[in-house]
């Protein structure tokens, strides 16, 4: 359990040092943009992913120790189901 705050702390520590960096690369319409796609990829992750890992992931490695590998496997056939069924959906659509 551990891992996962330490893992937590280090994504938000590589966001926090590289937003500077990217304010200085990049133009005011190029890092709006870039915000905007990070704030989409983020609220759709949300929905696509059903955050299963925040929650179910964590609680069903402690509850199934002896069968973790088959848990494991089941919830990235879950995710990339749910994936899948997204991009047929967003395919449909036809935006471009």
């Amino acid at each position: 359990m551990i891992w996962f705050l330490i893992c937590s702390f280090f994504q938000k520590a590589i966001l926090a040092i590289s937003t500077p960096i990217f304010t200085r690369l990049l133009s005011n319409d190029e890092y709006g943009k870039f915000s905007v796609y990070t704030s989409w990829q983020s609220i759709i992750g949300i929905f696509v992913t059903l955050n299963l890992f925040y929650g179910v992931y964590t609680s069903g490695l402690v509850k199934f120790k002896e069968k973790r590998v088959e848990f494991i496997s089941a919830m990235e056939g879950v995710i990339s189901q749910l994936c899948v069924a997204f991009l047929k959906t967003m395919s449909k659509l036809k935006i471009y």
